[in-house]
């Protein structure tokens, strides 16, 4: 491709918008298959994707379809990821799915683990050949993570969301040193007074806050349709709200830029299932943000 996977493409995309800002947060959503939700999330968001910017995919967007232990062993209709970048799944998953003004926006990516076990390099690839609006300009986090100075620079912004596959918080799997270390990442961003954590992984849609000076806000959009599978695990030093249903979050930041309100939406008929506020890092004098809520969203 034209970027370069193995040192992730350098440049700083920067996108420019007025008035309000709408977009839609989706992970782990390419599975099909009786027990699964695809669709109906699919026709869901289309209901809400209205005046929306962008969608924001967080990861694993192609899945293999059987209950196979050994993801890496591929089939020729069947296989984890996507093996090139003319691979079929990408109009039977994506395209043929997705429709009304979720065709036209941007779809900003990160990969889950599911979209590596295979050729995860074509996801690049396919942005760079076939179509940008998958967002996938190079694979970012294959680098040791540093962007202290990135944060640095935009130290006065609003707002400050940070986005990944695995979640930081609220996953019973977290604390196993042999499965990864991301909450090591937690006191990185609480110091550079991160607004928005966003992240898949964990089929579930919830909300995390950490009881204490912590300003930051953990949302996790990970039930966009492969099986649901809580593994909701939170100390007494957590407040979390979360729901095992199909479904996706919605973003709406008025044009002041002083708050970000959320809706967890369920698919089963776009119901918003919970629903919140969060404050702008200056609207606490520049010391960061937090949910006006205490972690729990109001039903609806």
């Amino acid at each position: 491709p034209s970027g370069s996977v193995s040192d992730p493409y350098p440049t700083t995309f920067q996108e420019h918008y007025n008035g309000d800002l709408k977009f839609l947060a989706i992970g782990d959503w390419g599975l099909k298959g009786p027990a699964t939700g695809q669709s109906q999330v699919a026709s869901a968001m289309a209901t809400w994707s209205k005046n929306i910017k962008f969608v924001l995919n967080l990861g694993d967007s192609f899945y293999q379809t059987s209950n196979s232990t050994a993801p890496t062993v591929l089939d020729a209709n069947d296989h984890e990821g996507v093996s090139t970048e003319t691979d079929s799944k990408w109009k039977s998953y994506w395209l043929d799915v997705y429709g009304d003004n979720l065709a036209d926006v941007t779809w900003y990516t990160v990969v889950g683990n599911h979209d590596w076990y295979n050729n995860v390099t074509a996801e690049v690839d396919y942005f760079w050949d076939i179509d940008s609006r998958f967002f996938l300009p190079s694979l970012y986090f294959v680098r040791k993570v540093e962007f202290g100075s990135g944060l640095t620079a935009v130290a006065d912004a609003d707002w400050i969301f940070v986005v990944g596959h695995h979640p930081l918080v609220g996953d019973c799997r977290l604390k196993n040193t042999h499965y990864y270390l991301m909450y090591k990442l937690v006191p990185y961003l609480e110091k550079h007074k991160v607004a928005v954590y966003f992240s898949g992984h964990s089929h579930e849609l919830a909300i995390s806050l950490k009881n204490s000076s912590s300003l930051i806000t953990y949302f996790c959009s990970g039930a966009g349709g492969a099986t649901l599978d809580s593994v909701g695990c939170l100390s007494s030093d957590w407040t979390s709200t979360s729901s095992l249903t199909f479904g996706f979050l919605s973003i709406h930041i008025p044009a002041d830029g002083k708050t970000l309100h959320y809706d967890f939406v369920s698919a089963n008929s776009s119901q918003v299932i919970y629903s919140g506020t969060v404050n702008s890092r200056k609207s606490n004098n520049g010391t960061g943000s937090r949910n006006n809520d205490n972690g729990h969203g109001k039903g609806s």
